[in-house]
């Protein structure tokens, strides 16, 4: 029984709009994991501020002998709670912003109730909330581990002597043994990430470039650290200070450059990918596809015809075309294939629109084999979609006999092509060379191209000159597919949104986890006659510098997983765009300096006597 009607998953849609979905797939699933990745950073920073300030109430627990494990359940309990007290208001805020998800839909998605597309009925699925929630804990548990470990190295010697030290008592992560801890949180994270992702081949490249840009930002923080050794003998007492914080004991240097380089490259590459994916979503609809196409003329017609059409295009070609069916592939018959249950069985059923061609059509490519010579002669060969003979399983030499209504015809394959299906010309799966076909019967077909307020004369001459011509109105339907792809991407601008403002919770955490020793610093400053203006610009220049290393950093390394995921996960043109580049590292500048100042203002304002009595 031969197909007459086949339903199709986007997967085996053709090329070019199966790639298009892919790579949309591609990105969604790159801005779940940037979100994801920017959270967890998040989350160690928030755990790491949290457990800094309570190192006064573990040792007084450690001096009472408690256990260190008794510690770490404690906080741990209290880190889960917080975690899950979060992740209900993600699940809230979630189910929140669904009606406005709904209203950027609209238009694509059909109702619950069918009937055209209109309005969707959004739903709570209890399914995706329970994920949601054990993602959000997972991710807690998982990038909280390494600083809830590092209670164990906490001796309360260390935090009662810290008037002595010339920094904050230090904090560090991974227990006795930490090697394994890192291999655990590795595993972990390897593990949410093929959950977010849900694809392999994405996740091992998110991955692996992700453990460079986490070396490359490591290396980075060392070498600010290094730099600002040289150069503190700078002029200006406000730029020396300012310099000398970036390597003072104490400093957080290495832990803001790596948190806001990591959060800047994952969000600025997801920026540089979502604005190729855009120029790829614009050449979707080619700015000189035709106007109208002309289906069913007949052989007397054609010179008429471009008479007719010669003041609005005079460039109207009718291309001849016929209908065919496969009937045997390297001399075995199709109907003694075994095709039960595949779904490329379309291949060998459908009804092929052929054509003849003396030379290679606009868009075609050749991947293997040679075309004909214009005024070639010989016997019959085609040339076949890449697509098409992969399914069809034949390659250059392979012999394929086709029946045009009762007349049957072998050809050999002379050339695969790869074809731009988007370029919205007259395409084909099979092209014969000139001459194989002469009893065929044949129509012929053609494309117009004019202005649009020409497009109802052009309409109306064809159809009252030749009532048999079918006139298919292109513009309209182009018109709809834009319309399609702006919403498309005011859905992808909205969910990178989310993705930009936990980038900004990560860097306000960053840089408010040494708010607790610059209160002590800044009154120690004022002590010996330092202005509150001059400490603020102390902060401001450290703050400007830290954001220049992060910036230059992280739009390096954004640069380099936009590239990769551009050209090796979506096989799409990547360009470059150094404006974009420069604003993200200008924006990172203002943006640190004025998180910093929103994360020390109140330090600032800090009565010198209060902070001294609480010493």
């Amino acid at each position: 029984k031969e197909e007459k009607v086949r339903i199709i998953p986007y997967q085996e849609a053709r090329p070019r709009l199966r790639r298009f979905l892919d790579n949309l797939d591609n990105y969604l699933g790159l801005a779940g994991l940037a979100a994801l990745l920017v959270g967890g950073i998040g989350v160690a920073s928030s755990v790491r501020i949290f457990l800094q300030g309570k190192l006064d109430s573990m040792a007084l627990l450690k001096c009472l002998g408690t256990p260190n494990r008794v510690l770490l359940r404690i906080y741990l309990f209290q880190t889960l709670i917080l975690a899950g007290l979060g992740s209900l208001l993600g699940v809230a805020l979630g189910l929140s912003i669904q009606p406005i998800l709904t209203v950027l839909l609209s238009d694509l998605l059909p109702t619950a109730g069918g009937g055209g597309f209109a309005m969707m009925n959004p739903s709570m699925n209890v399914v995706p909330v329970l994920q949601g929630m054990a993602m959000g804990l997972f991710t807690a548990l998982l990038f909280s581990l390494w600083p809830l470990l590092g209670i164990r190295h906490i001796p309360p010697a260390r935090i009662f002597r810290r008037e002595l030290q010339s920094g904050p008592p230090a904090l560090r992560g991974g227990g006795r043994r930490p090697w394994f801890t890192a291999i655990l949180i590795l595993l972990g994270w390897v593990g949410l990430v093929l959950w977010q992702a849900g694809s392999m081949h994405l996740s091992g490249w998110f991955l692996a470039v992700l453990m460079a840009c986490t070396l490359f930002l490591w290396c980075g923080g060392h070498l600010t650290i290094w730099l600002a050794r040289r150069m503190r003998k700078g002029r200006g007492m406000i730029l020396r200070h300012g310099i000398s914080n970036l390597y003072r004991p104490g400093n957080q240097t290495l832990l803001g450059i790596f948190s806001i380089g990591m959060g800047m490259t994952v969000i600025l590459a997801l920026y540089l990918v979502q604005n190729n994916l855009m120029s790829q979503i614009r050449q979707q609809v080619p700015e000189d596809a035709p106007a109208a196409f002309l289906l069913d003329i007949q052989h007397d017609q054609r010179e008429r015809l471009r008479d007719l059409l010669s003041p609005w295009d005079q460039s109207v070609e009718p291309i001849p075309v016929m209908r065919a069916r496969l009937h045997a592939v390297d001399g075995e018959p199709v109907s003694r294939m075994d095709l039960e249950g595949r779904r490329d069985a379309w291949y060998f059923h459908r009804e092929y629109v052929v054509t003849t061609r003396p030379i290679l059509p606009r868009g075609n490519t050749l991947l293997r084999g040679a075309w004909w010579e214009p005024g070639e002669l010989g016997p019959p060969r085609v040339s076949v979609e890449e697509d098409a003979a992969h399914h069809l399983g034949i390659d250059q030499g392979s012999d394929l006999t086709f029946d045009l209504q009762g007349d049957r015809v072998t050809a050999s394959v002379a050339s695969i092509r790869e074809v731009d299906w988007g370029n919205f010309s007259t395409n084909f799966f099979i092209i014969f060379s000139p001459g194989s076909l002469p009893h065929a019967p044949t129509a012929y077909v053609a494309t117009v191209h004019s202005d649009p307020a020409h497009d109802q004369a052009v309409q109306q001459a064809v159809v009252s000159e030749f009532p048999n011509i079918t006139v298919i109105s292109l513009r309209h339907v182009l018109d709809t597919v834009r319309a399609i792809l702006q919403k498309i991407s005011r859905t992808i601008h909205f969910l990178a949104a989310f993705t930009l403002a936990a980038g900004l919770v990560v860097l306000f955490g960053a840089l408010a986890a040494t708010r607790h020793w610059r209160n002590r610093e800044s009154v120690l400053l004022k002590m010996l006659g330092t202005t509150r203006s001059v400490v603020s610009r102390i902060f401001a220049t450290e703050y400007a510098v830290m954001g220049l290393m992060a910036g230059l950093l992280g739009a390096a390394a954004a640069g380099i997983l936009s590239y990769v995921v551009v050209r090796w996960i979506m096989d799409i043109p990547w360009q470059f765009q150094p404006g974009v580049l420069l604003g993200a590292v200008l924006l990172t500048i203002l943006g640190t300096s004025l998180v910093g100042f929103a994360a020390t203002y109140r330090v600032l304002g800090q009565s010198s006597l209060k902070v001294l009595r609480s010493e």
